[in-house]
């Protein structure tokens, strides 16, 4: 796991007409099945997130910041958490998932070393 430097933007940002908290939030470089991991989060452990795939021109500063120089593909994926539970069960989880940002403490977990 590598520790980078804190971020100092502020932690809400305007984003498709919608505010993001980037306090409870992760960025997956690469999600095959954002619909299932929806429905993982949501139904069968049952914490309240909003999984979304990040467009490359609107997200396109959430993304650099998260994975800074890497070029943004098809399957880059935002997790808003509703609350610090569910984005404190993801950081704890975060060794299981490759190439995953958490922006809070900006915890990056590149296992497979592709970034």
């Amino acid at each position: 796991m590598i520790r980078s430097k804190p971020c100092v933007t502020p932690l809400l940002f305007a984003i498709n007409q919608s505010r993001v908290n980037l306090a409870l939030s992760v960025v997956f470089n690469h999600c095959e099945n954002p619909a299932y991991l929806n429905y993982w989060l949501n139904t069968e452990l049952r914490i309240p997130a909003r999984v979304r795939v990040m467009c490359r021109i609107a997200d396109w500063h959430l993304y650099d910041r998260a994975f800074p120089g890497c070029i943004m593909g098809s399957k880059a994926v935002l997790v808003e958490f509703e609350s610090i539970t569910g984005f404190d069960f993801m950081i704890t989880h975060m060794a299981t998932i490759q190439t995953s940002v958490a922006f809070t403490t900006n915890i990056r977990n590149d296992n497979n070393n592709n970034l």
